[in-house]
């Protein structure tokens, strides 16, 4: 849904989403057999909680041990600077409602708290949507997602070089170096929430053109 959004005043939008995911859960497989290694995932980043399915002790092969719900809402403000410029505030939370305790904690054999929420907070001061020659945008986030808000394999791929379990910040900016030529440089910093220790900053530099 939206409020507002004229051109020159105030706008404001919300959404709220629901994302239902079936058979990504790990299932054991039986004694001396490999009949449900299949529901390992084909990829993973990190930080979701797994356990051994594998009934082969010197082989072990990890599963999802969370079933995974999300219930999602965005929230975003828009309104007028100076000079034609804008500012956007985005709020974005997510909550994985599928996360079970006592069933996770069964299978990975001990007990797991949950760690089933995210959020996103972004500010953004300039021109929405940078096309023109010497049009520019600065913009700074911060990001905090627990181990099993969502999906370590379908996170952001840029802070902590993706996956669960990250918080940290974003700061970046885009300058507009002619019609539909655009340079971006974003600087990352990420950090475990509650995990191993694992810290990784990141600095990305690109232009783009478009035709």
């Amino acid at each position: 849904a939206s409020l507002g959004g004229a051109p020159g005043g105030i706008g404001s939008r919300f959404v709220l989403g629901y994302s239902h995911y079936t058979k990504l859960l790990g299932v054991p497989s039986p004694a001396g057999s490999t009949l449900n290694e299949f529901t390992a995932p084909q990829f993973a980043q990190k930080g979701n909680t797994y356990y051994n399915i594998s009934s082969d002790p010197n082989r072990p092969l990890l599963g999802l041990a969370s079933e995974y719900r999300l219930v999602n809402l965005t929230g975003q403000l828009d309104f007028p600077a100076f000079a034609g410029k804008r500012v956007v505030v985005t709020g974005d939370y997510v909550r994985n409602i599928g996360f079970d305790r006592a069933e996770v904690s069964q299978r990975v054999g001990v007990d797991v708290d949950p760690q089933t929420a995210g959020y996103l907070l972004r500010a953004m001061l300039g021109d929405v949507d940078v096309k023109q020659r010497h049009q520019w945008q600065v913009f700074m986030a911060y990001k905090r997602v627990e181990r099993d808000a969502v999906l370590d394999a379908f996170s952001d791929s840029d802070l902590r070089l993706g996956g669960t379990d990250v918080k940290g910040y974003l700061l970046g900016g885009s300058y507009g170096l002619a019609r539909n030529t655009v340079a971006s440089l974003r600087i990352f910093s990420g950090d475990s929430v509650s995990g191993a220790p694992l810290s990784i900053d990141s600095i990305q530099f690109d232009v783009n053109v478009r035709f």
